[in-house]
């Protein structure tokens, strides 16, 4: 992918990039949301968390603010103002605040990985 090519992800990515990311991965959650896994009728899994992630150990804080926003809005778009949307966006701007205070500490990538997909999962799926 040439647009990436000798850019610094993370952390250190500029701030053109963690946006453009925020919105790459912003599009993507919606597109795991709607495309969600039924395990029976009332239990669905959907993908979100990967989204989060991504965006997350890619862009940075930023790019997961901006992921989370989008998201969110969607859900209260589409899904209109019920308590289950709002429990929701309220979970993915959970996931932004928390997300964004876990990349800001000293762990490993592996550990800030393992920990957000942990975090992440557990929140996006309630």
């Amino acid at each position: 992918v040439q647009v990436f090519r000798n850019r610094q992800l993370g952390n250190k990515a500029s701030a053109k990039v963690s946006v453009m990311l925020g919105f790459i991965f912003g599009i993507f959650g919606i597109l795991f949301m709607v495309n969600s896994i039924r395990v029976t009728s009332t239990v669905i899994i959907d993908l979100r968390n990967i989204a989060f992630l991504c965006a997350a150990i890619l862009g940075g804080p930023a790019a997961l603010y901006i992921s989370c926003l989008i998201i969110a809005f969607y859900r209260m778009v589409y899904f209109g103002v019920t308590t289950a949307s709002v429990v929701a966006a309220l979970s993915v701007l959970i996931i932004s605040i928390a997300g964004s205070q876990l990349l800001k500490t000293s762990l490993s990538r592996r550990y800030k990985f393992i920990y957000l997909f942990l975090f992440t999962m557990v929140l996006s799926n309630m």
